[in-house]
């Protein structure tokens, strides 16, 4: 009988977008290939990170190692690495087998390689950068006692392989890429969006070594033959037979955690903080959609909203 495992590492994948270097790199692979730079994709002017590693310590006092994923030589610049931490920093070169597609900019590529991180337990939790804890967290938020993989899944239906076809996002023709993907697996069917939130993975049940993984693994950038890593494997592990799951029930979902699209509407973005602070969910996520002029209002906001509910540096920090 399946029970719950006595060690799940935390995974986060990170970059400096303002980091001159970087951002060099990036526009010039971005101009070979005619993409325009998306700002919102790399940028860190809040510090999220920071405030996530505070609210995983705090809430979160379980966790077994802590991976932090990033371009090399990228390090956050608070980041205390000197004498015994539980942190390390993975760059991408460590977990990609072929060099030739690096540099890279495109996240699902990135996230399709993670099962390769060195020392990685088998149970790791998956966060992005901008995802925080509210509240005290437990392995049965994940994983039941029994073992079966808890996945959370918005109300909203995607669209299916074909409705997204004529889509110029690139996120929504992965997800089309992703249901095609998904209907020869597992026959076609309707499949929810996932909800921004902290994922468990299994690594004996990632798919590694599909046509669709292979592409995506060399697209520098997001493009419409991706396949979404995060959907893809929720989905997979619903769908097939014999690997115990469960699928949170939406009022638990919308109780208990919240998706935040954080713009330049100063008004919106004090009444949406308010109910945060009231609401206290598990885990939430702060997602910029400031575009190309972040309004500094909203960003000074931000900043002391994180720093009111954060304030106790982590063992991480300088």
């Amino acid at each position: 009988m399946t029970t719950t495992p006595e060690r799940i590492d935390f995974v986060y994948t990170w970059v400096d977008g303002a980091d001159p270097d970087y951002a060099a790199l990036r526009n010039d692979w971005a101009g070979r290939h005619g993409i325009p730079p998306n700002p919102e994709r790399d940028r860190d002017n809040l510090d999220l990170l920071k405030y996530s590693l505070r609210s995983l310590e705090r809430h979160v006092p379980w966790f077994g190692n802590l991976y932090l994923v990033t371009a090399r030589p990228q390090v956050p610049r608070w980041l205390n690495l000197s004498g015994p931490s539980r942190i390390r920093i993975v760059h991408h070169d460590e977990i990609f087998a072929n060099p030739d597609v690096l540099p890279t900019f495109n996240s699902f590529a990135i996230e399709h390689n993670l099962h390769r991180i060195d020392g990685l337990s088998r149970y790791f939790i998956y966060l992005n950068d901008d995802y925080l804890f509210g509240r005290g967290m437990r392995k049965k938020d994940f994983i039941t006692p029994d073992g079966r993989i808890r996945i959370y899944l918005e109300r909203e239906f995607t669209p299916g392989a074909e409705e997204w076809e004529t889509t110029h996002d690139p996120y929504g023709k992965a997800i089309s890429n992703t249901n095609r993907f998904l209907d020869r697996l597992h026959g076609k069917t309707r499949r929810r969006h996932g909800r921004h939130a902290p994922l468990l993975i299994d690594r004996s049940l990632l798919p590694t070594d599909e046509p669709e993984i292979r592409q995506t693994i060399t697209n520098r950038f997001r493009c419409g033959t991706d396949l979404a890593f995060e959907y893809a494997y929720a989905q997979s592990v619903l769908a097939r037979r014999g690997v115990p799951s469960f699928q949170v029930p939406l009022w638990e979902v919308y109780l208990t955690t919240v998706f935040h699209r954080v713009t330049n509407d100063l008004r919106v973005q004090k009444r949406v903080l308010r109910w945060i602070r009231i609401l206290r969910p598990k885990f939430y996520c702060l997602n910029d959609d400031m575009g190309d002029f972040p309004d500094p209002r909203v960003v000074r906001l931000l900043r002391d909203f994180l720093e009111r509910v954060y304030p106790e540096k982590s063992s991480f920090e300088k």
